[in-house]
């Protein structure tokens, strides 16, 4: 497995490397510095009280994505870097604009840094300190369109050439060759966190009911209420059927219900390494 690693410093710059690890019991493979960077975020003068610098987002950033024979680290400290999968050879490194704090807190709170989405030529990036979403081409590392703007908190999933993007109260489709809109849909009621593509199609939650919307156009293909009580912190489709999770850790179906025990992280499990 290959993970991106920064050493504590007290200054405000740190070094980051790649590191590979023995899947099987944790050991290291080899390591590979990248780069030194500061690691927090800059605030200008009339953003919330906040000291300087203060805000790290890269410990919440997004997984490596490996993919024949190269590795692609979206840092979320203002660059991404392409390896090679054998040694961790630097191939190329990318660097990007960095976003400035200030009434805009909520929302880099709110980006998840998703692990970037290889779709054909190009490398669809939204790091968690970049205001909207990239794209970089993928063998030279140069980059291909830029979206400032667009909605961009998670990256859903990608279908043929369209990217899926989403906020809290957007989900909207890309052409990853281009980066032009290809649709936008508001919801009144907000968007719950998470999504999941089935095949042409993609599952997002509003308020209290799970919506799937066409990849190609945005229209909504089918809508049904979830059926719970209680806050809902996720949703995935299993078979046809609406998994709930909420804080009991309860699965519900229509019609019927998943009980806890079913549920249970201890059935066969155990941690390997650490």
């Amino acid at each position: 497995g290959y993970v991106l690693a920064m050493r504590d410093n007290p200054s405000s710059v740190v070094p980051v490397w790649l590191v590979c690890l023995d899947a099987r019991d944790g050991g290291l493979v080899w390591q590979r510095f990248l780069a030194s960077c500061p690691a927090g975020l800059l605030r200008p003068l009339d953003a919330p009280r906040q000291e300087a610098e203060a805000l790290d987002l890269a410990h919440f950033a997004g997984a490596a994505l490996a993919h024949r024979g190269a590795v692609y680290c979206v840092s979320s400290l203002g660059f991404v870097a392409r390896c090679d999968a054998r040694d961790g050879l630097v191939e190329w490194l990318h660097t990007y604009p960095r976003v400035r704090l200030g009434r805009n807190l909520r929302d880099v709170l709110r980006r998840q840094g998703t692990t970037p989405l290889l779709v054909g030529e190009s490398l669809v990036c939204a790091p968690r300190d970049y205001a909207g979403a990239f794209a970089i081409e993928r063998e030279s590392g140069k980059r291909l369109w830029e979206q400032p703007f667009v909605p961009s908190h998670e990256l859903v999933g990608a279908v043929g050439n369209a990217v899926l993007a989403k906020d809290d109260r957007h989900v909207v489709g890309l052409d990853a060759a281009s980066g032009r809109l290809l649709w936008d849909r508001a919801f009144a009621d907000g968007v719950g966190p998470g999504g999941e593509l089935a095949g042409a199609a993609c599952r997002v939650r509003s308020g209290g009911r799970l919506y799937t919307l066409s990849v190609e156009t945005g229209e909504t293909l089918a809508r049904s209420d979830l059926p719970s009580s209680e806050p809902i912190r996720a949703v995935a489709v299993r078979g046809g059927v609406p998994v709930v999770l909420t804080d009991r850790l309860a699965g519900v179906r229509t019609p019927g219900t998943i009980r806890t025990s079913d549920l249970n992280p201890q059935s066969g499990l155990r941690r390997a390494w650490s």
